[in-house]
Formats: structure tokens, C-alpha cells, sequence
């Protein structure tokens, strides 16, 4: 007969779990990693299957970086930073300025 504690310090973690909970709580600095292995994947895949549109990729490339560079601010439906006034903020009834908009 075969008893199991129900404390999960009995068991060391799998090398799964591990890795998980290293991706996840490093997940922002890890992100531009995984961004480079998806465009080299795909850089690859394009290399290997459509050699022979080069230049229509070439084209097609640059005219999207260059969209890129001059739109790439712009993101319709996002949330535009408020910025404060000339004048500054002042509290009603009195001329103190007020730091609630700062």
C-alpha cells in the first residue's frame, strides 16, 4: 500500500514547471528574443520557398518600414497622453497651483 502526503514539498518540481515560471516572470525580457527566432524563422522559410520573388520582397520590405516609420506613432483607438495646460493647474477659490494634473 502506497500512501501519498498531500505536502507538495515532497516532490521535487519537474524541469517543465521550472522553465514556465522562468518564461513567465521574465516574459518582458524575453519577448525581443522570441521576436528575432520568429523573424528568423520566417526569414528562413522565405529564403528556402520564394527565392525567386527577391525583389518584389525587397520592395514590398521597405515600402512597410517606411510606413512604419512615418505611421508607426500613430495607433488608431489608443489613449493619448493628457499634457498639461500653459497656464498650469490651479485649485478653485484660492491661487495656489494644484498637483493633481502633474
Amino acid at each position: 500500500m502506497m500512501f501519498i502526503n498531500s505536502d507538495s514539498s515532497q516532490f521535487p518540481a519537474p524541469a517543465g514547471m521550472i522553465l514556465a515560471r522562468f518564461a513567465w516572470r521574465y516574459r518582458s525580457e524575453l519577448r525581443p528574443l522570441g521576436i528575432a527566432a520568429m523573424t528568423l524563422v520566417a526569414a528562413c522559410w522565405t529564403h528556402a520557398t520564394l527565392a525567386k520573388w527577391w525583389a518584389l520582397i525587397l520592395i514590398g520590405s521597405t515600402v512597410a518600414g517606411g510606413l512604419t516609420a512615418i505611421f508607426g506613432h500613430y495607433r488608431p483607438g489608443a489613449a493619448r497622453p493628457r499634457r498639461p495646460r500653459k497656464g498650469g493647474h490651479r485649485m478653485p477659490g484660492s491661487g495656489r497651483p494644484s498637483f493633481a494634473g502633474v
